[in-house]
């Protein structure tokens, strides 16, 4: 292999593994990631809020905008309460994820409804899904902490899934490349 053939097979093992890992790490500790995510964007949006702090102090006189100040307050605002209430923000997101699926749920019983005469099949399909997502709606306004948890293990699932997905094929293409290069 030439190397920089090398060094891209190194970087995507690498992928996979810390995907893996993190795949791990989201099955066994859901609620810890979910509280790391919420300080991480409510970090994010502080940044953003100091950025614009900075920008208005900055500006002259005649060309500073209240408005500035205004939504850099309001992002700090936003920050310490993703850092501090994540709990209540991810029980927000749960709630809000429950009207949007409820929503899309009721727009495919009235398209199962609507086409009902001309096909049967996809009648039958819109309603299972409809069914579905109705009961994964009912079920994070019961209990949106333990569904988001689900939800972050679903993810650690997937991202183990996609890591080992990529070890492999890592594995064949070795393999592959290693046959091509003996029988030149």
């Amino acid at each position: 292999m030439t190397n920089g053939i090398k060094m891209l097979f190194k970087n995507y093992v690498l992928d996979g593994i810390l995907l893996t890992l993190l795949g791990l790490a989201l099955i066994v500790w859901p609620n810890k990631a979910l509280k790391t995510i919420c300080i991480i964007i409510g970090i994010s949006i502080g940044i953003l809020g100091l950025l614009r702090c900075i920008s208005y102090f900055t500006e002259p006189d005649d060309e500073r905008n209240s408005r500035d100040l205004v939504t850099a307050i309001i992002q700090f605002a936003i920050c310490l309460s993703f850092i501090v209430f994540w709990e209540h923000i991810i029980v927000a997101f749960q709630y809000l994820l429950g009207i949007v699926l409820l929503y899309g749920a009721i727009l495919l019983f009235i398209r199962a409804y609507s086409i009902r005469s001309q096909s049967s099949i996809i009648m039958k399909i819109s309603l299972v899904f409809a069914v579905v997502i109705t009961v994964f709606a009912i079920v994070i306004f019961i209990n949106p902490e333990a569904f988001a948890s689900f939800m972050m293990q679903l993810y650690g699932v997937s991202l183990i899934v996609e890591g080992i997905a990529m070890l492999i094929s890592l594995h064949k293409f070795k393999l592959q490349y290693i046959d091509e290069t003996k029988d030149n």
